[in-house]
């Protein structure tokens, strides 16, 4: 009997399924990819480094306990990082801010530098640089082409497409360009005040043991500014930031699962109520009420079944396709790997999902009794009372099992699943006060046919909830996604005000000061801050050395650690007599002066409230910092609280005015452009003066902020996208399962008189107020939470942007009308006598 009306009804069964498979696909393409991942990760894990092992400072990696460690290293490979500009020779564009990254001749250790033409470092010979191929596209520069670094030109031998490790996202936010360690010198670039970072890569002997390594490193290397990273810390890095992206695509996948169970939920509801007259008529003949209710239950299983195979193969198409959407993100080739376990999830998900949702509306089939065989028309109420209640926690209870079996651990996927809750929640609270509301207010103040038309949306099982449901959540992540968009991108944005910065100039030597000065006073360009810049290191905490602070740091649990970077790190400190704007002073008082003697009196210092925190610091501790091998002993006078989204340079530690002035410093001048064209003539004449001074164009970080948003929106979306396509799917189905009811209340207006003008109003107003309750239920919980994100995530206010309200609801307007019309177009073909008698 299951069969039988599965044959009579496939077209819509066709579309059940597709309700679920979508959900269901999701989740098997995304657990896949991350298997791959996972794999590539693994069989690629010496590449992702480059080496076994890499040694990190700001300073030059030197001392007996390098000599032994290169004793038990077979190779060894040098490398040099730093900021600075470069300028294509032949092009008149403006100087770019640019990685610098000086090799020596085997580097990489392991893994590949891919450039075209091929051949990686081994290319280059005296005066000859790899560049970023994205950086050559952007000046349209080519091989052979010339690039200033510094006092020295350079010929470009080949474009760079990858290095190990590091995904093309780094490139997008840092162009890199590679010349021999040995060329660095002509350069010029390595004097007072450069920022470099200098890297020692190891490849491990036969018999190092990486353990007892790491412990003999830290030992005698602890009181150092250094840092280590090995393959395995490298992988658990990746593991961890892959991790944390798919639990966001993981929620987005989660999210079309459920739509798609409410979707098959609510047309399975339509449909038994279409069936419950063949019920009836099977309690007549003889059917048992266990056998009549089996018919209907194997049609939800093959259902379920049938939508978690189609959604199974779906997904793994599509993993054909995520490398080339978020394979970008990854610093590893990723080849297609089947999940079996994903395999069998989707299955298990399709029937699973489909039987809870569709349950409720099942259970209806216990109240039919062979009596309403008789009746012309009838309904059966939907199951209430505690079993109701019982089938909505294993809803629930279901939704944080898949999100917990789905996630990497049981807190993150629990996390997940309420998240995912309370989403819904807000959504379906959303949705009923816009009914509620648009019920009782709107029908005064509308026409007949437009208050027929709103009416409808509350007709017996119209599922108008429901729809509002389905397309609010694709509202929801749409909206979302462009409102934390416009959040991210609102601070950066703020330089193009007139009355805020948009370029940074830094590395200015003591000597060039007054020079830069007047060369920015000739161009009529404003100089909004000057910062001086001493470079300290932090040598005791109250009272306590450093190199003790780490051996006793490394004993702790990792709860009460104190980060490592804050105890080794160089802090670049400045001073000055007041708080600027964009700080605050959060306790204490800021000392704008100090005359007397550091060496018999502490100095008073402003510290930055999070590294506060993490020091594990009160206000009126002690600090001792060291300059040049003199020690300042310092007392905390005050705790700032500093708006890091500012594009002006900001400081952890603070000194006041009369300390550093005459230590050696460099300074950052903070200016403002009108134009491209000013920002390029005022960087051409400074870099012909003074080849070391670098540039931050904000306007080109703005820009390039935006790209990567971009790229990153569109991985997100196209998972999002998952969701929304579901939404429609369940719009679909169930203007397909009313439109006979439809069709029956179009010929009774008409058989009272109604013109044909004043049912294609109300069929418009119908579907018009469908469209805004659920593109309003949607977009306004999407505002407010962004609006949360905003000020306790990003710590900013970002001005209400009505455009996407506009949008969203003018988009989902159009999409619906498109859609009911489609659905509707054959009511104007049939007679009123005709649509009665297929009735």
């Amino acid at each position: 009997m299951a069969r039988r009306d599965w044959r009579s009804h496939k077209s819509l069964f066709i579309l059940y399924i597709s309700c679920i498979a979508i959900g269901v696909a999701a989740l098997v393409a995304l657990q896949s990819f991350g298997k791959a991942v996972r794999v590539s990760v693994e069989e690629q894990s010496r590449d992702l480094l480059g080496a076994d092992l890499v040694v990190k400072s700001r300073f030059p990696i030197a001392g007996d306990w390098v000599k032994d460690l290169e004793n038990q290293m077979i190779a060894q490979a040098s490398e040099k990082r730093f900021a600075s500009m470069g300028n294509f020779v032949d092009n008149k564009k403006p100087a770019r801010l640019i990685q610098v990254r000086a090799v020596s001749e085997n580097y990489p250790l392991f893994g590949e530098v891919v450039t075209s033409p091929r051949g990686g470092v081994a290319l280059l010979k005296p005066y000859e640089c790899l560049v970023e191929r994205a950086l050559l596209i952007q000046y349209k520069a080519e091989v052979g082409d010339k690039i200033r670094l510094g006092q020295q030109v350079f010929s470009i031998k080949a474009g760079l497409e990858s290095l190990p490790g590091e995904s093309m996202m780094v490139a997008e936010l840092s162009p890199r360009i590679l010349i021999r360690e040995v060329d660095l010198t002509s350069t010029g670039l390595m004097g007072f005040g450069s920022r470099v970072f200098y890297r020692e890569n190891f490849a491990y002997g036969e018999k190092v043991q990486e353990k007892e390594l790491l412990e003999q490193l830290a030992q005698e290397a602890g009181g150092e500014a250094i840092r280590y990273e090995t393959v395995t810390q490298r992988q658990e890095n990746i593991n961890k930031v892959s991790q944390n992206l798919f639990h966001f695509l993981n929620l987005t996948s989660l999210m079309a699962l459920v739509l798609g169970g409410i979707g098959i939920g609510s047309a399975i509801h339509v449909y038994i109520s279409r069936r419950l007259r063949h019920a009836a008529v099977l309690r007549c003949l003889g059917a048992p009420l266990a056998q009549t209710f089996a018919v209907y239950l194997l049609q939800a299983l093959l259902l379920g079944f049938g939508g978690g195979l189609l959604g199974v193969l779906g997904g793994l198409l599509i993993q054909f396709y995520l490398p080339e959407v978020i394979g970008q993100f990854f610093p590893v080739k990723i080849p297609f790997v089947i999940s079996w376990a994903s395999v069998v999830m989707g299955l298990v998900l399709g029937v699973v999902s489909t039987l809870l949702f569709s349950l409720n509306t099942l259970l209806r089939i216990r109240r039919v009794s062979p009596l309403e065989s008789l009746r012309i028309d009838f309904d059966v109420k939907t199951e209430k009372g505690l079993l109701n209640f019982v089938i909505y926690a294993l809803i629930v209870l279901s939704v944080l099992l898949f999100s917990v079996f789905s996630s990497s651990s049981i807190k993150v996927g629990l996390a997940l699943g309420f998240g995912l809750i309370i989403v819904f929640a807000l959504l379906l609270l959303s949705g009923k006060v816009f009914m509620y509301l648009i019920r009782r207010l709107v029908p005064h103040l509308l026409s007949y046919t437009w208050r027929q038309g709103l009416r409808n949306l509350f007709r017996p099982q119209n599922q108008t909830l429901v729809l509002v449901l389905s397309m609010g959540t694709g509202v929801f992540i749409i909206a979302l996604l462009f409102l934390v968009r416009e959040n991210l991108l609102y601070q950066v944005r703020r330089t193009e005000q007139d009355s805020n910065p948009n370029m940074v100039l830094f590395d200015i030597q003591y000597d060039q000061v007054s020079r830069v000065r007047q060369i920015l006073e000739n161009e009529s360009l404003p100089i909004y801050q000057e910062v001086p810049i001493v470079d300290l290191r932090l040598r005791q905490l109250k009272g306590q050395k450093v190199e003790d602070l780490l051996a006793e740091n490394r004993k702790r649990i990792k709860k009460k650690r104190i980060p490592l970077w804050t105890l080794m790190r160089s802090y670049r400190c400045t001073y000055r007599d007041q708080v600027l704007k964009t700080e605050s002073l959060v306790e204490g008082e800021f000392e704008s002066r100090f005359e007397g003697d550091y060496e018999s009196e502490r100095i008073p210092i402003s510290v930055e409230e999070g590294l506060m925190e993490k020091l594990q610091l009160e206000l009126g501790d002690h600090m001792t910092f060291e300059l040049s091998g003199t020690e300042l002993p310092c007392r905390i006078s005050s705790i700032r609280r500093v708006e890091w989204m500012q594009m002006r340079p900001n400081f952890f530690v603070v000194f006041p005015d009369g300390v550093l002035n005459e230590a050696p410093q460099m300074t950052v001048m903070v200016s403002r452009t009108p134009s491209d064209e000013a920002s390029a003539r005022v960087q051409d004449l400074l870099t012909q003066e003074f080849n070391n001074i670098s540039f931050l164009d904000l306007t080109l970080v703005l820009s390039t902020v935006n790209e990567i948003l971009t790229k990153v929106g569109l991985a997100i979306r196209f998972m999002a996208g998952f969701s929304i396509f579901t939404g429609f799917f369940v719009l679909f189905t169930t203007l397909m399962l009313s439109q006979r009811q439809r069709l029956r209340e179009n010929v009774l207006l008409k058989i009272i008189g109604a013109t044909r003008k004043q049912v294609t109003q109300v069929l418009l107003a119908e579907f018009a107020f469908l469209a805004i309750l659920s593109a309003n239920a949607g977009v306004l919980p999407a505002y407010l939470a962004n609006y949360l994100l905003g000020k306790y995530v990003f710590e900013n206010t970002v001005p209400f942007n009505g455009s996407i309200w506009l949008g969203v609801n003018l988009g989902l307007l159009a999409l619906t009308l498109l859609m009911g019309f489609f659905f509707c177009r054959g009511f104007y073909k049939k007679t009123s006598f005709e649509a009665l008698q297929s009735e």
